[in-house]
């Protein structure tokens, strides 16, 4: 997981079919693979620079030492992360029933 502590960074997927889908962008304060880092899977999407920034990298490892080393912290920063997770979750249901509701096929959003 990436911390963006100066910058901004553009998330997207390339498509099977070679197309570039813009995910998002993000700035200062956002933050990026929290999935990635929870699963320890690789990223679902890709992520670049737009603006030259600084990150701060927190590992697997790192998380797993903290949650030893001091669990309340620990909490607090899961607790964040999901509420993070929750808000993008949110905004992407809500574009999905947007373009559902301009004539898109996203029916199976309720």
């Amino acid at each position: 997981m990436f911390l963006i502590l100066e910058g901004e960074v553009r998330i997207f997927s390339k498509q099977k079919n070679g197309e570039i889908l813009f995910l998002r962008m993000l700035r200062a304060g956002d933050a990026f693979g929290e999935i990635a880092l929870l699963n320890q899977t690789p990223r679902s999407a890709s992520a670049e620079a737009a603006k030259e920034g600084l990150l701060l990298k927190i590992s697997a490892a790192s998380l797993d030492k903290l949650m030893r080393a001091e669990p309340a912290l620990a909490g607090q920063f899961l607790f964040h992360l999901a509420r993070s997770l929750g808000r993008q979750l949110s905004d992407l249901t809500a574009r999905l029933r947007s373009q559902r509701d301009f004539g898109g096929t996203y029916s199976f959003i309720q």
